[in-house]
């Protein structure tokens, strides 16, 4: 049977019985490359590539693999790179079987501290066994010096910044571009998918009765929200400094910008609330899952 891929909506049509694969990672992090491969059979392209860019979530069903009855489905997340509530809904879905490929360039110089802390937060620790933690362009990596640096940074994953996900029952796989590391990580994959396993903030939504502001993960995008709006703090008090001589008008506009967004520091400072407050857009996000 010929691989191949149906579209699906998000997330209506999966259903119980689906084994979900949720990706997780930064937009160029080698999520899309490893979907093509998995939806080409012999390298063949079937249909268009998906696409690199992962505004919202994208739900796909691997066609062609018999041995699953058609019931693999993708889910790529966002890879919560904005600081917005409705990231954390992305890892909502009807199926009780899944499974979590976490993804890593690594020819990052800098950690993704940032995403690797609200994975943690929105899976939690009795998660991990259902967790593959993938380095990624592995092939875009041509001489001697920069093998032996990405080596290092491998080695410091597993080592220190991946070591309590990995001890705690994640294994770790190299996606190599190839059609051979694509089947060994999806098939590493569904040997660790299982059912009646939640994630930690499915057990904080349904089990402790909270809001979706409530749980673990709320509490660190609270501590991203706080350093963008001190980082537009310190932007805008720059401008006006700059400004207040030449354009009285554009700096009047700057301050009352500086007073909302110095108000809105202080709101987040104080911690959640049930206030359906944000600094990026009135009400997003806001509520449960």
């Amino acid at each position: 049977m010929r691989r191949g891929i149906k579209r699906l909506k998000y997330p209506s049509e999966i259903d119980r019985d689906d084994i979900v694969i949720f990706l997780i990672g930064g937009v160029g992090t080698g999520k899309s490359s490893f979907k093509n491969i998995l939806s080409r059979s012999g390298g063949a392209p079937v249909g268009h590539d998906l696409q690199s860019s992962t505004p919202k979530v994208e739900a796909i069903r691997l066609l062609g693999y018999p041995r699953h009855d058609s019931r693999l489905v993708i889910l790529d997340t966002p890879g919560f790179q904005d600081p917005k509530m409705s990231d954390m809904h992305v890892l909502t879905t009807a199926a009780t079987r899944f499974t979590i490929l976490y993804f890593y360039r690594i020819t990052d110089v800098r950690i993704d501290m940032k995403t690797l802390a609200m994975f943690k937060r929105l899976c939690g620790n009795e998660i991990f066994p259902q967790v593959v933690m993938v380095t990624t362009m592995w092939n875009n990596i041509s001489n001697s010096d920069l093998d032996l640096s990405a080596k290092t940074r491998e080695d410091q994953l597993r080592t220190q910044f991946w070591q309590p996900i990995l001890y705690g029952g994640a294994t770790y796989a190299r996606f190599e571009n190839t059609n051979a590391s694509a089947n060994q990580i999806l098939d590493a994959a569904l040997s660790k998918a299982r059912h009646g396993q939640k994630m930690l903030i499915h057990k904080e939504l349904a089990d402790d009765d909270v809001e979706l502001w409530e749980t673990q993960a709320a509490q660190t995008l609270y501590d991203e929200i706080q350093v963008e709006l001190a980082k537009e703090m310190g932007a805008l008090k720059e401008l006006i400094r700059m400004n207040r001589s030449s354009d009285p008008k554009w700096v009047a506009d700057l301050e009352a910008d500086y007073k909302e967004t110095r108000g809105a520091l202080k709101i987040s400072a104080s911690g959640p609330s049930r206030t359906p407050w944000s600094p990026f857009g009135q009400g997003k996000g806001w509520g449960r899952c």
